[in-house]
């Protein structure tokens, strides 16, 4: 069983495929936050509100932020989204959590019916018709020319009393495909909550692309021009001024592939959100400043034991091995005779009924003395089925075969999760200790050569190298952190912890 993608779709890109990044600029203030974070509270205050609402008194004002606060956010053209409100949005509107959701009520209804089924069965009926030419009369049974009119009714009753306990296992297997339908839809609302985590930070990643590869073509940039003019001063060769230019072309080209990269992101979590085209939408950021500490993983059978607890997928198919011992009851039902209870009562109204005096005896006196009343009882014993309820056991019982191996795989599947899980949440955080301080080291080597090249006592070659070689350790850095945050919150699933329900 696949709970989520164990691997980001940016994430999993190798630092090869963004050569040319630089470090990430430092922390850019939004214009006008400060005009925000300013408020009169001087005189002018009043006179400021009065200005901007005119009309309104203060309660008036009141009433109007109160209303706005209750607002929808969707009314308020929320364009912000954290990751908890895109996978709450998703669970809601994504169209196959809808489905699960149906079939869901689907398998709910199945399972009140058959419960019904226990019931008796209740039939009332009517007919009414009239009779010409020849015919026989339904009073006398003689044959009669005259036409006349007749009208019956009746109202009968079955009652199962035996039937091979087959009504009574198909109200046990029912409930138990309803489990069924909720651990599965619950499964597919786990996975998808990880898949929109995955977008999630996909989205970040491309975004911490974009950034380096804007800073990338700034000190480019800076570069040409330096070389320009070291150009014309004599400084360095006509060759040289030319490969920093394509270098920079270069540089631009992934910009461009990181911000198309981006807006695919962006694209496939709205279609997993299923968001309206015109609904503003913009992911926010996500806190990835603590530092990754080192992981001591707990031993992989106290999480297997704990994960099989609540587990939708290992609950699903447990569940579908026991009602597999129920439909082998239901198929082994149909050998036993069958026993019905049935009871009736019908009365009806003729024309051709008269009385001594040769006048149509009326309604009401008809159907008192037409009243004709039944009760008994009918057995039904399966002779020769040409071998149907054979082959329906034997295939009961290779269905019950069938989820005996699912079960067995989706546990092992589960098993070597945790622990593959484990694996990598160490193997992160000691990966992360090693980028920290090739960091360190690259950009202490980029200043160097930086310095050289301003000189003219470095290489092109060498100072792109070195320059693309900072960068690429700074996407390393960014794909490991967001590695260890997607390890660490299934770690924290296998645990019973829903990061996103809190």
């Amino acid at each position: 069983m696949t709970l989520t993608k164990n691997q980001i779709k940016g994430i999993s890109l190798r630092p090869g495929d963004l050569p040319d990044t630089a470090a990430k600029s430092g922390n850019k203030e939004i214009s006008g936050v400060e005009n925000f974070n300013t408020v009169n509270t001087g005189s002018g205050t009043k006179e400021n509100a009065q200005r901007g609402f005119p009309g309104l008194s203060a309660w008036q004002m009141a009433l109007l932020a109160i209303c706005y606060l209750l607002m929808p956010s969707s009314l308020k053209g929320q364009s912000n989204w954290s990751l908890n409100e895109c996978i709450a949005y998703a669970m809601e509107h994504n169209p196959t959590a809808e489905r699960y959701a149906i079939q869901e009520q689907l398998a709910t209804e199945e399972y009140n019916q058959s419960r019904r089924d226990l019931l008796p069965y209740i039939g009332a009926g009517t007919n009414a018709g009239m009779s010409f030419g020849r015919s026989v009369d339904p009073n006398t049974n003689l044959i009669t020319n005259t036409e006349f009119f007749n009208n019956s009714y009746y109202l009968s009753s079955s009652l199962d009393l035996f039937r091979g306990w087959i009504l009574q296992n198909q109200v046990r297997y029912r409930k138990l495909t309803r489990q069924i339908r909720e651990f599965d839809r619950q499964r597919h609302l786990d996975d998808l909550a990880f898949s929109i985590m995955n977008d999630f930070f996909d989205i970040i990643y491309f975004r911490e692309l974009v950034e380096i590869a804007g800073e990338q073509v700034r000190l480019s940039e800076l570069s040409l021009r330096k070389a320009e003019k070291m150009s014309e001063a004599g400084l360095k060769a006509r060759t040289d001024l030319l490969e920093v230019s394509a270098w920079l072309e270069q540089e631009k080209l992934y910009q461009i592939q990181a911000e198309n990269r981006l807006a695919t992101a962006i694209l496939s979590l709205r279609q997993k959100m299923n968001l309206p085209t015109g609904e503003p939408f913009e992911p926010g950021q996500l806190d990835l400043t603590s530092a990754v500490f080192s992981f001591i993983p707990d031993k992989t059978a106290n999480i297997f034991e704990q994960f099989s607890a609540f587990s939708p997928g290992l609950l699903s198919a447990m569940t579908s091995l026991e009602s597999g011992n129920h439909h082998i009851a239901i198929a082994r039902g149909r050998y036993f005779p069958s026993l019905v209870l049935n009871a009736s009562a019908n009365t009806g109204f003729f024309e051709t009924n008269r009385d001594i005096h040769g006048k149509t005896i009326p309604f009401r006196t008809q159907a008192s003395n037409n009243l004709n009343q039944f009760m008994g009882i009918s057995l039904q014993i399966p002779v020769f089925s040409r071998g149907g309820i054979r082959s329906e056991v034997r295939k009961a019982k290779l269905y019950k075969e069938e989820s005996e191996t699912r079960l067995e795989q989706v546990r092992q599947e589960v098993w070597f999760e945790i622990q593959n899980n484990s694996q990598e949440l160490e193997s992160l955080s000691r990966e992360m200790e090693q980028i920290k301080r090739r960091l360190e080291a690259d950009a202490m080597a980029y200043q160097a050569a930086e310095k050289k090249f301003d000189q003219g006592l470095l290489s092109t070659v060498e100072y792109f190298t070195a320059k693309n070689r900072l960068a690429t350790t700074k996407s390393q850095s960014t794909q490991v952190r967001l590695k260890w945050e997607v390890k660490k919150r299934m770690n924290d699933f296998f645990q019973g912890k829903r990061f996103w329900t809190n």
